[in-house]
């Protein structure tokens, strides 16, 4: 469909890459859609003379992203996130980057997720940012800081946030629980808005390369795809959660003290 609007194959899955990820790099592309370099280069170029991207270079590496100045950005979002939400789950993960694809021997895995769940236990504090998109598509931060009381459940952890955002001294309120399956291996993140018996399972996450658990693959939960990471990195644990639905556009960082 989107291919017969935009005449493009490649600015097709360039804007849906954009949309998930919201950065990318030719190459990148070549390594995740088995797009052609010289392609997507110029598909790149032309987007960004069209003023829909903006670019800039990190080194020799040239970055792309959403121009926000765009004044068709909030409709071509919108009718991209239509796009999405209608393709299959194994489609959508076409879509979504792993940058660490090192796998690590079993017995790193599971001193990796023990320390990781070490420190969980003894979490007492957070800082947080949302990105969150609004309708004309202007990226909206807020900021707060807050306590965790963690109480443990056999192998799982409740965690009970209570914050308050910076700008407007409001106050803030969060649940989720952590599970450590030591079968398979990975961590799991439920968020238990509706109370802990309907949990929204969030994803999975396994070990990674260095100090990183990844979730495999994005989790489709109603209308909403949530993936994520976290990256042990001593003093605290860093989270980092995004969400993609017909009324979501949104990242949230999370900083576990």
């Amino acid at each position: 469909m989107l291919k017969s609007l935009f005449g493009s194959k490649s600015v097709t899955e360039i804007l849906l890459f954009l949309l998930v990820n919201e950065e990318c790099y030719a190459h990148q592309l070549n390594q995740v859609l088995g797009l052609a370099v010289t392609p997507a280069q110029k598909a790149l170029a032309r987007l960004e003379q069209g003023n829909i991207l903006t670019s800039r270079y990190e080194g020799k590496l040239r970055i792309f992203s959403f121009n926000l100045a765009c004044p068709i950005l909030s409709a071509l979002t919108s009718l991209l996130k239509q796009a999405y939400n209608q393709l299959s789950l194994e489609e959508k993960k076409r879509y979504y980057y792993l940058p660490y694809e090192h796998k690590k021997e079993k017995k790193q895995v599971n001193n990796l997720i023990q320390t990781i769940w070490e420190h969980l236990k003894g979490v007492t504090q957070m800082t947080l940012i949302a990105h969150v998109r609004k309708e004309r598509n202007e990226p909206f931060i807020r900021k707060g800081k807050g306590t965790v009381t963690v109480e443990e459940q056999g192998e799982s952890l409740l965690f009970q946030e209570n914050g308050i955002w910076s700008q407007d001294q409001t106050h803030y309120q969060n649940r989720f629980r952590w599970t450590w399956d030591r079968a398979k291996g990975m961590l799991r993140l439920e968020h238990l808005r509706f109370g802990v018996l309907h949990p929204v399972f969030l994803f999975d996450l396994y070990a990674k390369e260095g100090s990183i658990l990844q979730s495999h693959t994005p989790h489709l939960h109603g209308e909403e795809t949530y993936f994520g990471w976290m990256q042990y990195k001593r003093l605290f644990l860093h989270l980092h959660i995004r969400t993609l639905g017909p009324k979501k556009n949104e990242k949230i960082e999370y900083c576990y003290l």
